[in-house]
């Protein structure tokens, strides 16, 4: 059986992974393995603006978008016409959206460039007997684990120690 655990990069995952060792778990069972924080290349692309421009950008056109609406509806009425009103509207709208974003997000302190890095999670296979998994598992709660699943292994360790003992003494 493998079982499978992610934990924050913590005292408690070191903690974890030798009182496993000391409960029988082979250290050659155990794979331990850092997951990245940030791609690694030239492939950067989250889905997500995550500058201040960007955001501020969107929320420009959207507040753009909401007053041209009205500017066009209170233009039938107007004077200057739908159009001059519309354009007018959203090139204000898009300027107080923005203006309006930018003033709010520096002074609620969110713009912090001196964030600390995050420290990547690190996910824990072990590879086990069916009899150890429970025990396993409850040692990586225990250790304040994020996660825990199990799965299925193609063959149990003393299954494949056994089928090499067999093909080894059968040959001669």
């Amino acid at each position: 059986m493998l079982v499978i655990g992610t934990f924050e990069h913590r005292v408690e995952l070191e903690q974890a992974l030798l009182l496993l060792e000391y409960q029988g778990v082979p250290q050659r069972c155990i794979l331990a393995v850092p997951m990245a924080v940030t791609p690694q290349g030239p492939f950067k692309y989250s889905g997500q603006p995550s500058d201040l421009s960007a955001k501020s950008f969107e929320v420009g056109m959207a507040c753009a978008t909401a007053f041209s609406v009205l500017g066009i509806s209170a233009g039938f009425v107007l004077e200057p016409g739908p159009i001059i009103c519309g354009i007018l509207a959203a090139v204000g709208g898009f300027f107080l959206g923005q203006g309006l974003y930018r003033k709010n997000t520096a002074s609620s302190g969110q713009l912090s460039p001196l964030r600390a890095p995050r420290l990547p999670e690190v996910t824990v296979i072990v590879r086990c007997s069916r009899h150890q998994v429970s025990q396993v598992a409850e040692v990586m709660w225990k250790h304040h684990a994020l996660t825990v699943g199990e799965a299925e292994d193609e063959g149990e360790p003393e299954e494949r120690e056994a089928g090499r003992h067999k093909s080894a003494g059968s040959g001669a």
